[in-house]
């Protein structure tokens, strides 16, 4: 029996992590939600707002929201640090009381009663269809509203969660928090939204200019 051996250890390149250029921002989210239609609508907003990923909304379940905190606890996820308290900003809030109201009080179809009028649902965004518990994509939603708002086809919905990032860095200036909220399990990847602020470079210059001239 032979035995094969490597006898140089193979070479592999790896991709380069590029930064983060295809993110909703405020011009583009209000195209958006102009045309969005429901789930759509309300899966933008807490995506954006709070910074889950897409399938991490579909699966939010209303046991994990704490109202008076304003926090969202995400149990779901193939990682540790996927397993987050999250906070929940004002607009968020409104929209998951309004889910939960609709829910609430919806009356019966013809496909049978899909949430009891006085116990909801357990899911957030609750399926449709028999297929899956709760909610799995809005893809097709999604395309139809770019397509309307006249935005470019290589924006995603994770160009939304890419978007929180980028503010929330922004805003802060705390990239380890922001990482934890997030779900990063490498603060590196949250840098990635951490850009340098080109104002502060140009006022520095003109700001020399005015001295020597």
């Amino acid at each position: 029996m032979k035995l094969h051996y490597l006898h140089q250890r193979p070479k592999i390149t790896l991709k380069k992590e590029t930064r983060r250029e295809g993110i909703i921002d405020d011009d583009a989210e209000a195209l958006l939600l102009q045309v969005a239609a429901q789930p759509l609508r309300d899966v933008l907003i807490l995506v954006r707002d709070v910074g889950l990923r897409p399938e991490e909304v579909f699966r939010m379940r209303w046991e994990h929201v704490h109202w008076e905190k304003r926090v969202y606890f995400n149990p779901f996820g193939k990682t540790q640090k996927s397993r987050r308290w999250i906070p929940i900003s004002e607009r968020a809030t409104e929209v998951l009381k309004t889910r939960l109201y609709n829910q609430s009080t919806a009356k019966p179809t013809r496909r049978g009663r899909p949430f009891a009028a006085s116990k909801p649902c357990e899911w957030v965004f609750p399926s449709r269809t028999s297929a899956a518990p709760h909610l799995t994509t809005v893809a097709k939603q999604f395309r139809a509203a770019r397509r309307l708002a006249r935005l470019p086809e290589s924006l995603t919905l994770y160009g939304a969660r890419h978007a929180f990032a980028t503010y929330a860095v922004e805003a802060t200036g705390n990239v380890f928090a922001v990482a934890d909220v997030m779900g990063h399990e490498d603060f590196k990847t949250t840098r990635i939204y951490q850009h340098c602020d080109s104002r502060a470079i140009r006022d520095a210059i003109d700001q020399r200019n005015r001295r020597v001239m």
